[in-house]
């Protein structure tokens, strides 16, 4: 993947107790607890990390509608 720089991608950290200014992040994690989390009961970290990725994956394959029905990737 490489580090944010060499993507021409600039970090910025969002204000403390202020969820707005992590709307996306909150949005996704939200998603992602109630699509795969929730639904899950892990027997090791092994399968938690393997399923928890494969979501991740999936996540990043899908068309957006917001993308004009591209993928987020």
């Amino acid at each position: 993947m490489g580090d944010l720089s060499a993507r021409v991608i600039v970090h910025r950290r969002g204000g403390y107790r202020d969820p707005e200014s992590q709307a996306f992040i909150e949005s996704w994690f939200g998603q992602f607890k109630k699509r795969c989390a929730w639904r899950s009961q892990w027997e090791s970290i092994d399968q938690a990390r393997k399923e928890i990725g494969e979501y991740v994956d999936g996540y990043h394959h899908r068309p957006h509608c917001g993308l004009g029905y591209r993928t987020p990737r």
